[in-house]
C-alpha cells in the first residue's frame, strides 16, 4: 500500500515538474542525488540530456547499465564540479532532508542555484503527519534519542532493525530561507501537504494554485 502511494506521488510530482519547468528537448538537466534512476530518469523523454550526480558509486553503475545514454558523475552535491550556469535545470528530489548539518545544507542549496539557470527542488514537508522514511505517523516529532531507541529494537520503513539515519525534514520557512526568491509550492496527497517544492519558473509560466505566498 505504502509502495503504491509512494509511486503514485512520484509520478504526480514528475508531472508537476514537467508542467512547471516546461523543459525543452535541448535543455541540459542535472539530477543531484539521483541514485539509481527510479524517478526522473525512468520517466523523462530526453535522457541523453541528463547528468546524474551521486556521492555513491554503486547506484551510478546501476544507472549506467539501465540508461547508458545518461552521463553520471560521482561527487558530493555540496561541491559540484561544474561551472556556473552549466545546466538549464537542476533537479533534486528527496535529497535535502538527508543533509542534516545547517552549513552543509546551505552549501548544497547554494551549489544548486550556482550551477543551474533554473531549479526544481523537492523535499518532504516536516508538517506532513506521516514520516516518509520510517513510515511511522508523527515519527519526526519524537526526540532523537527515542527515535534511535525504537530503531534499535525494530525495523521501520526503508531501514532494517538497528540501522539509523538522522533525517532533517524541512518546514516551509526553512525552505524559503534556503532558496530566497524562489517560488514555493506544496504538493499534496489525500488533501494533506506532503511535499515542499522550491523552483524558479520559465518567464512565461503563470502562478499555480498550490503556490505558497
Amino acid at each position: 500500500m505504502i509502495s503504491r502511494l509512494s509511486k503514485s506521488s512520484r509520478i504526480r510530482r514528475y508531472e508537476m515538474f514537467i508542467d512547471v519547468m516546461r523543459p525543452t528537448p535541448v535543455d541540459k538537466v542535472l539530477d543531484v542525488g539521483g541514485e539509481d534512476g527510479r524517478y526522473l530518469e525512468g520517466l523523462y523523454p530526453y535522457r541523453a540530456n541528463i547528468t546524474v550526480v551521486d556521492l555513491r558509486l554503486e547506484p551510478l553503475v546501476a544507472l549506467r547499465q539501465q540508461f547508458p545514454e545518461i552521463a553520471t558523475v560521482q561527487s558530493n552535491g555540496c561541491h559540484l564540479p561544474f561551472a556556473d550556469d552549466s545546466f538549464d535545470i537542476v533537479f533534486a528530489n528527496s535529497l535535502l532532508e538527508h543533509v542534516v548539518g545547517i552549513v552543509d545544507r546551505r552549501q548544497l542549496a547554494n551549489e544548486i542555484m550556482r550551477v543551474g539557470r533554473r531549479f526544481f527542488v523537492a523535499t518532504p514537508n516536516y508538517y506532513f503527519p506521516f514520516e516518509p522514511h520510517y513510515h511511522v505517523p508523527l515519527f519526526q516529532f519524537l526526540p532523537r534519542r527515542l527515535q534511535q531507541a525504537i530503531k534499535h529494537r525494530i525495523g521501520l520503513g526503508w531501514y532494517p532493525k538497528g540501522v539509523w539515519e538522522e533525517i532533517a525534514l524541512l518546514t516551509p520557512g526553512k525552505m524559503r530561507r534556503l532558496f530566497p526568491g524562489a517560488r514555493l509550492f506544496v504538493h499534496g496527497v489525500l488533501g494533506l501537504p506532503q511535499t515542499l517544492i522550491a523552483c524558479t519558473l520559465p518567464p512565461s509560466a503563470g502562478i499555480m494554485s498550490n503556490e505558497q505566498e
